[in-house]
């Protein structure tokens, strides 16, 4: 009744009220060899499978209340194959049912078979010397794989509908040297992918209107955005940072006084961890960049 009273309420399928509950499995495996005197290297392998999985169908449309068209992607070298090219697989709802919704979340084997894989690896190497040097770092890798090919509402939902990341490593490295007189010197170094790039461009009515026939269901004066790039294809600069910590420990009877000097982004490194994701002159300009390198002095005390 509610749903029948406010055509915009989300309104869900009795499915979904009466146990159908999101869930994943999730498989661990780990090997652990030694292979000298505190040196050891560790292999695990993750992996989840998600299930049961809803979608909001507009149950005032079909796919039939869709009709195609295609856009140019501006010519460009930064974009896929230089740009210029055709993209299709876009469609706009009739001009009769635009802006009509009543949305009733079902769940999305009503329309077909919807997965999502997680799968990792990760190579840990840990070294510890007879000086209390002490060593851990290795590559950590993982991929995400989805699969949602399948019409709920619009035919342009089956665009990029099978999604997977390439395989991303990521290296860590921390360790620590105890010195003479109470000392230590510590770093992390870290070194990760950069920031996925996309690009999303506006089009007018009028630039649609040739392939579409019509103008577009929001009007003459109407846009859309369109994805020129597949996600998951493009990546920045990886992301490089070492930070180093210099310690020195006084003793006092029971209690311990300790000194800390820590300078962040010791190599003053400046990648990227943002990008302007929006299509023109300032695509790609970087809207967030690592912190500068800096010192901080601390003291901690126990007793």
């Amino acid at each position: 009744n509610f749903g029948q009273n406010n055509p915009n309420a989300l309104v869900y399928a009795a499915e979904l009220t009466t146990g159908l509950r999101p869930y994943h499995w999730e498989t661990t495996a780990q090997v652990q060899r030694q292979y000298a005197e505190g040196m050891s290297v560790t292999v695990g392998y993750y992996r989840r499978d998600f299930a049961n999985f809803t979608v909001n169908d507009n149950t005032f449309v079909s796919a039939n209340d869709f009709s195609h068209y295609c856009v140019t992607a501006p010519v460009d070298s930064r974009l896929p194959g230089g740009g210029g090219d055709q993209i299709c697989g876009l469609y706009d709802v009739s001009q009769a049912l635009f802006g009509r919704t009543q949305t009733v979340v079902r769940p999305s084997s009503d329309f077909g078979k919807q997965t999502s894989t997680y799968n990792g690896v990760d190579i840990t190497q840990q070294i510890r010397l007879k000086n209390g040097t002490t060593f851990t770092g290795g590559l950590s890798t993982d991929k995400q794989k989805n699969n949602t090919c399948f019409v709920v509402d619009s035919p342009g939902a089956l665009r990029f509908c099978e999604s997977a990341t390439p395989l991303q490593q990521y290296y860590t490295f921390t360790g620590f040297v105890p010195l003479r007189w109470g000392m230590v010197v510590g770093g992390v170094y870290r070194d990760l992918p950069g920031p996925q790039i996309t690009a999303t461009r506006n089009y007018t009515s009028a630039s649609i209107l040739p392939s579409l026939g019509r103008n577009l269901s929001n009007g003459a004066t109407g846009t859309v955005n369109v994805q020129l790039i597949e996600p998951g294809t493009m990546y920045g600069r990886r992301q490089r940072q070492l930070d180093v910590r210099i310690s020195k420990r006084l003793r006092m009877g029971r209690a311990r006084l300790t000194g800390n000097l820590d300078v962040s982004n010791i190599l003053n490194g400046s990648s990227v961890t943002a990008l302007n994701t929006t299509y023109g002159q300032n695509w790609q300009v970087p809207s967030a960049i690592q912190f500068g390198r800096f010192a901080k002095l601390g003291v901690q005390f126990d007793f």
